[in-house]
């Protein structure tokens, strides 16, 4: 398969084995033992609903933005590139306690044309442990949006709205 997004100006387009690689990643989540997994560069939409659907008996899973199948963006593709947010956000949330107060926020103003590509934001829940634990996961544009903006806003809207609780945040946080 070719990931959207991987093919852009100059760059050779990228396979990867996805059937293993998926195979590979459920079954060490299954294996994890882990009570929250956050993942991150799950670009295709039905991947990200199979992820779920394998491991439901385990976990509850939410996912950011999806994007989109290719046939309906292709058009503007052959017109003009890649079209905005035509890749999902690529973030997976599973967890096996409940969660709740679930919340998606893309960021805004994307500067370059990968970034323009991918729907990146934050995906928040809060997780049925006490009075609730926040929790954030993201994937920052690649300069983390040159201000770390997109660190910022990660804090911002995992922590800082909402009733004052304990909160965690994970993610590819791209600071250089």
């Amino acid at each position: 398969n070719i990931v959207v997004g991987a093919w852009v100006q100059n760059k050779k387009p990228v396979v990867f084995q996805d059937e293993e690689r998926h195979a590979y990643i459920v079954n060490k989540i299954r294996e994890s033992g882990a009570d929250i997994v956050a993942i991150q560069e799950v670009w295709a939409k039905e991947r990200m609903k199979r992820i779920q659907q394998e491991l439901e008996h385990m976990y509850h899973g939410i996912a950011g933005a999806d994007g989109d199948y290719m046939f309906n963006y292709l058009p503007e593709f052959l017109v003009s590139g890649i079209p905005a947010r035509a890749a999902g956000s690529g973030l997976v949330l599973l967890s096996k306690i409940p969660l709740y107060d679930v919340r998606w926020e893309i960021f805004q103003d994307p500067h370059d044309s990968d970034e323009r590509a991918a729907s990146k934001g934050v995906l928040m829940a809060t997780v049925g442990i006490g009075s609730g634990l926040r929790v954030g996961i993201t994937h920052a544009w690649t300069d983390a949006g040159h201000d770390c903006s997109n660190i910022s806003d990660l804090a911002r809207w995992t922590i800082t709205e909402g009733p004052p609780r304990s909160a965690v945040m994970m993610g590819d946080f791209n600071i250089h």
